[in-house]
């Protein structure tokens, strides 16, 4: 039985399966009896909190000299400072129009660092790297746009754990025909949301074909 609110009053459906598909960080905040056991609760306890930060910089067109080697553009670029992974932009033009969208996708602690600070430091932060790789970049920078997830975008396993070990295995399994789904059952990204979505149906439609034979 599943009670949800909907709107202003409780609802009740009665299911022979459940797929819970919330990320790892409200599972806490369902009720459910009985109660998830020790190893499953330990499963997602013990999973940290990763941030990442999608920043946009809409730039001229004629900053793609700045960028230029041999005429190609050396996108993207990893770096293990406050820039994150610079995505830049494409070889091709976006758009025929006069500006291009410069990417960076921030993570880790100068990810989290965009919480309770204005944003105007912290796009003075990114323009400031910038320069620093390419001297006069900023005099091309129209406009921005910064996007924060929080409070956990991804799912982190810290030291002593990993999507391969027992507890991960187990979470990855249905508990009283509940099926946990999601990227964090396997990896950060949405090739493992597939797998987690793919593996509980796998799992309902042999329950099903065993109670109609």
């Amino acid at each position: 039985k599943v009670t949800y609110l909907d709107g202003d009053r409780f609802t009740s459906i009665d299911a022979d399966h459940v797929i819970v598909a919330v990320p790892f960080f409200l599972v806490h905040a369902i009720q459910f009896d009985p109660p998830i056991d020790a190893d499953r609760s330990r499963a997602i306890a013990t999973l940290s909190r990763g941030h990442y930060v999608v920043a946009h910089l809409m730039m001229q067109k004629s900053a793609r000299r700045l960028f230029s080697v041999n005429n190609q553009l050396p996108f993207p670029i990893l770096t293990d400072g406050p820039l994150g992974v610079i995505y830049g932009i494409p070889n091709e033009p976006q758009s025929t129009g006069a500006t291009d969208v410069f990417s960076l996708l921030i993570y880790g602690g100068e990810a989290a660092a965009f919480h309770m600070v204005p944003r105007e430091n912290r796009i003075q932060n990114i323009l400031h790297e910038l320069e620093v790789l390419w001297p006069g970049v900023s005099q091309h920078v129209e406009s921005t746009e910064i996007f924060t997830y929080h409070p956990g975008a991804i799912a982190v396993w810290p030291k002593n754990r990993s999507p391969i070990d027992a507890l991960s295995q187990k979470i990855r399994t249905s508990l009283l025909n509940t099926h946990f789904v999601g990227d964090w059952l396997y990896n950060s990204h949405s090739d493992g949301a597939v797998r987690s979505a793919q593996n509980a149906a796998n799992e309902i439609a042999g329950a099903l074909r065993t109670q109609h034979r």
